[in-house]
């Protein structure tokens, strides 16, 4: 079962997220922002972690070089904004696997996660 770090500070978008990939079998957990994302990362291990860019204190595209230093990072970084790719902070694009805007559409979602089960064997 693929495990799926959700990152965002409006907790119910993170929570709605978490429990929608638990109805489509995956393993979703929820953080509130960075820094409960970094503590949570030791006793979860996601293998894909979903993170807002726009997040306080470490914002998405610094979290996401935090979590690639990991000892076990995840496998895949898939970024979730609403920000145009042209307003992300130069070289952030390149920190993740994907982009997805927010709303996110359910399907593309699915699709892009069901492609990295298969992956890594999630």
């Amino acid at each position: 079962m693929l495990r799926v770090l959700v990152v965002d500070d409006d907790r119910d978008l993170a929570d709605s997220l978490a429990q929608l990939l638990r109805l489509w079998g995956l393993d979703g957990c929820a953080a509130y922002g960075s820094l409960g994302a970094l503590a949570l990362l030791a006793s979860f291990r996601p293998q894909v972690a979903v993170l807002d860019l726009s997040l306080p204190f470490i914002d998405g595209p610094h979290l996401a070089q935090a979590l690639r230093a990991w000892p076990e990072p995840p496998g895949r970084l898939v970024a979730l904004t609403g920000l145009g790719e042209n307003e992300m902070p130069p070289g952030g694009r390149l920190l993740f696997d994907s982009l997805l805007r927010k709303p996110a559409d359910p399907d593309e979602l699915r699709a892009l996660l069901e492609g990295y089960a298969r992956e890594l064997g999630g």
